[in-house]
């Protein structure tokens, strides 16, 4: 379980929700998101990007669907 040490520990933790869990280390997490922006980019997916973008809890189905976490 998490113990939130400061405010802003707090808000990190619920800005990145599920994956920051899973994802302690925020640089980790910013390069594993970065890597799915890639790979959808690639794919020329650009619908599943821009949902990505806007939509954590689908961003993070996409994380896992793509073996990233």
């Amino acid at each position: 379980m998490f113990e939130y040490n400061t405010n802003n520990d707090f808000e990190t933790g619920r800005k990145y929700g599920f994956s920051n869990r899973i994802i302690k280390d925020e640089k980790i997490y910013k390069h594993i998101v970065n890597k799915l922006y890639e790979i959808l980019l690639a794919e020329c997916n650009f619908d599943k990007l821009k949902k990505a973008v806007g939509d954590e809890e689908y961003r993070d189905i996409l994380l896992k669907e793509y073996h990233l976490i």
